[in-house]
């Protein structure tokens, strides 16, 4: 009988989980929190696609986030010439001028006969997020300065003379995020297993031969580079939409590297890990910090180590592992020692 893949069934899961989340939760609050969390979960994704596949580990991927969130409360609020104060061009905004900025910064770091990798990339793209955040912090007069962009709309679908959708929070903002990262994770997850999923990560574990099969992993980091910043700069359209506002910290090195300790936690080159590690890891944090003020980043914080310690592959890496061995030993239950068909009558 066939059998489907093991990430299939965390998939199904996952997809089930977050439908019937907000019937089951009657907290209002905690369905709105979730919700939140989805924007993050989409810069996980992004920064899981271009480290977890092409083994690109960018510690500035929060500056395509911010830029996206910040599109989102400058078209808004402060409005683009003649262009509508529209939350949807916002949205396109917030995609299309990360995408730009990703144009910009792969024909720079990628340039010459071989791509820059490992720690230089990883330096690179760190200035990169921190000149973001001083540049947020310097043009006042058109950012906010340390104030940001406060007061973007809220965004209300008229549904009747009486009825109005607030898609900004609570369950509507909960299924129009949720239903954004699930398209994505499945979209991405039909890229990474297809051929160019294949050369992704060839990248990866052996970029010297790969150009002796007639690949130029150039143009691979180029694309994968450029397709995970836009996908950062939704995530931080969103999270502005939820928010009402914006401000400098949402560019810079520590969000930054908090999501690197998502897609660490849930299990990088995976996806759905990245998903995980960020819904799960946001949520205890504000849990934790409700329930013990000052203490919480440390019981955090090595609940996290121990986990980075203990599970190299993540969660979602070592419930894979799980899921196979108990089929491995289930099978070999039902085939016998001898390797024949095990009989349970004599």
């Amino acid at each position: 009988m066939h059998r489907l893949p093991a990430t299939r069934y965390l998939e199904v899961s996952l997809v089930l989980g977050l439908l019937v989340y907000p019937v089951v939760q009657r907290d209002a609050f905690q369905v709105d929190l979730i919700g939140k969390l989805f924007s993050f979960a989409l810069l996980g994704i992004a920064l899981d696609l271009v480290w977890g596949y092409t083994g690109l580990l960018s510690l500035g991927h929060a500056a395509f986030f911010g830029w996206g969130g910040y599109m989102v409360g400058f078209v808004t609020v402060r409005g683009i010439w003649l262009l509508p104060k529209s939350i949807w061009l916002g949205l396109l905004l917030s995609v299309a001028v990360p995408t730009l900025a990703a144009v910009l910064l792969a024909g720079f770091l990628f340039s010459g006969r071989r791509a820059i990798g490992g720690a230089y990339f990883a330096i690179s793209t760190l200035a990169v997020s921190y000149l973001s955040e001083q540049g947020a912090l310097a043009w006042e007069p058109v950012l906010g300065g340390f104030n940001g962009i406060p007061n973007i709309p809220s965004y209300q679908v008229m549904l009747s003379s009486a009825h109005n959708l607030r898609l900004w929070s609570g369950t509507p903002f909960y299924y129009l995020a949720g239903g954004v990262l699930v398209a994505i994770y499945f979209l991405l997850r039909r890229w990474v297993d297809s051929r160019f999923g294949l050369v992704m990560r060839a990248v990866r574990d052996n970029e010297d031969r790969l150009p002796f099969l007639g690949y130029s992993t150039i143009r691979v980091k180029s694309v994968v580079f450029v397709v995970s910043a836009a996908i950062a700069g939704l995530g931080g359209g969103l999270y502005a939409l939820h928010e009402g506002y914006v401000s400098p910290p949402l560019l810079g090195f520590g969000l930054s590297t908090q999501a690197v300790l998502w897609v660490a936690v849930g299990g990088r080159g995976f996806l759905l890990g990245a998903i995980v590690g960020s819904l799960l890891v946001n949520y205890f944090s504000s849990a934790l910090s409700g329930a013990f003020l000052t203490l919480w980043m440390i019981i955090l914080g090595g609940a996290l180590v121990v986990i980075i310690l203990k599970l190299p592959t993540g969660l979602v890496g070592a419930v894979l592992s799980w899921i196979e061995k108990r089929r491995r030993d289930h099978s070999f239950q039902e085939r016998g020692p001898n390797g024949g068909e095990h009989s349970r009558h004599k």
